[in-house]
């Protein structure tokens, strides 16, 4: 009997947070298994691009975050989204954008991580750019694709590694990397997207904390890559490439 090969997905995940930071962690060093997400993953976009790097895809018209805005919402405001975008250098014929979005529980308002991540939001670029962190977790893979991204998982601070953007703006709050702005991060993401239809890969996202008040650490949301067809993207338009739209920060 033929067995077909488990179909390309992009999907919700809580795999990639393993651990993170404990309420006594800055006295014992020790950490514990994520009980979940603060927000869930409610799309995903994963589409070739040019050289050029696209950024605040918030505010483009054709964004997930504009169509989820002009939804009807029984006279109740749209869900809060928060964003996180790279750009992916790849040989050619394309480069990559992965969107991430992940919808705000309104019912977490006033609490403890919200706080964090609201502080963090409100936080100079310089505070962003030392506090906003990827863990990545080759679930299945070969062994030197597993080095390659860390193994164990190995958490990164993205702002000191690629460039990164953050953005605030009306119903979401965007962080974009380009991904080519690093030689070292360039080089995994050639070893990982050869093999990329024989992978599963979580990644997770966190702001650090790095006071007692931040305690615990909480994931602020999660995906799961599982045996990406990069081709396959390239057969679909990318609307962002095609509608005008303010890509500046404010």
């Amino acid at each position: 009997m033929i067995r077909r090969p488990p179909r390309s997905t992009l999907s919700s995940s809580s795999a990639a947070s393993d651990v993170y930071k404990r309420q006594n962690y800055l006295t014992d060093k020790k950490k514990i298994r994520s009980a979940g997400n603060l927000m869930p993953v409610v799309c995903v976009e994963l589409l070739a691009v040019g050289e050029k790097v696209i950024g605040n895809i918030g505010a483009h018209p054709k964004s997930f975050v504009s169509r989820v805005a002009r939804a009807g919402w029984g006279g109740q405001p749209p869900p809060f989204l928060f964003v996180v975008s790279f750009h992916i250098p790849c040989s050619k014929p394309h480069n990559y954008m992965l969107n991430i979005y992940a919808a705000a529980d309104p019912r977490l308002q006033g609490s403890q991580p919200q706080a964090v991540f609201e502080s963090f939001m409100n936080a100079s670029k310089e505070e962003q750019d030392k506090k906003f962190k990827l863990i990545p977790r080759v679930a299945e893979g070969g062994w030197f694709v597993r080095k390659a991204c860390g193994d164990p998982p190995t958490p990164a601070i993205m702002g000191t590694k690629v460039a990164m953007n953050c953005i605030k703006g009306a119903g979401y709050f965007e962080v974009d990397f380009d991904l080519s702005t690093s030689s070292v991060v360039g080089s995994i993401v050639g070893i990982v997207t050869g093999p990329a239809k024989s992978l599963v890969i979580d990644l997770g996202f966190l702001v650090e904390s790095q006071t007692v008040k931040e305690l615990p650490e909480h994931i602020l949301c999660a995906i799961r890559m599982a045996r990406i067809d990069l081709p396959s993207a390239g057969s679909h338009k990318n609307p962002y490439e095609t509608v005008a739209f303010n890509m500046s920060r404010k």
